[in-house]
């Protein structure tokens, strides 16, 4: 499926990636020019030069920092979570305030999380009544783990501490539809 990420259950995915290249070099090394055709030789070789070249020709700290300064920019009404006690902090907040938790488990890696990321922010302004957090499943891996995040992104609604609706994957029309629905049980409770 192209609309989620997934993470392994208790694997995190960049650890799984740190040993496939230990894997994989022994493996282009014992094989010479004369063993490889070059059509498939300049395939192989293409993909990973262009891909570090990216990165090469920016400083390091921009692909890391593009996510955070979305983050930090214009998230709209979204607040950012970054560790477990913040996180119970705002569930906390959330419940005594009778308000509704919306939930972006989230990662830097991850494609359909960065399509989301934008439709999120448009949503925490559209939908006033309802807490919007974000957390980063690689940063807050406890509450990641506490809630049974195995795709992203998540969007998990919380009430009162507890679950009460849950999409995976990129679905920015379910999630439009949840947010309104629980809005207005939110606007109609509180009334």
């Amino acid at each position: 499926m192209g609309n989620m990420c997934f993470s392994g259950n208790k694997d995190r995915v960049g650890e799984q990636e740190k040993e496939k290249p230990v894997q994989e070099k022994p493996v282009t090394e014992e094989k010479t020019d004369q063993e490889i055709p070059v059509s498939e030789e300049k395939p192989v070789q293409e993909k990973p030069v262009l891909a570090p070249s990216k990165p090469a020709s920016k400083p390091a700290s921009k692909p890391a920092s593009k996510p955070a300064a979305q983050m930090a920019g214009d998230h709209g009404n979204v607040q950012i979570i970054n560790n477990a006690s913040a996180w119970r902090a705002k569930v906390e907040e959330a419940k005594n305030l009778g308000k509704i938790v919306v939930v972006d488990f989230t990662a830097t890696w991850c494609g359909p999380c960065r399509l989301m990321s934008p439709i999120f922010t448009e949503l925490s302004k559209k939908f006033e009544s309802l807490l919007f957090l974000k957390v980063d499943v690689d940063e807050v891996q406890d509450v990641t783990a506490e809630w049974e995040v195995r795709a992203m992104p998540t969007f998990l609604f919380i009430k009162d501490g507890k679950h009460l609706d849950k999409i995976v994957g990129a679905n920015k029309e379910e999630l439009e539809r949840k947010c309104n629905q629980y809005a207005s049980t939110t606007v109609s409770s509180s009334a």
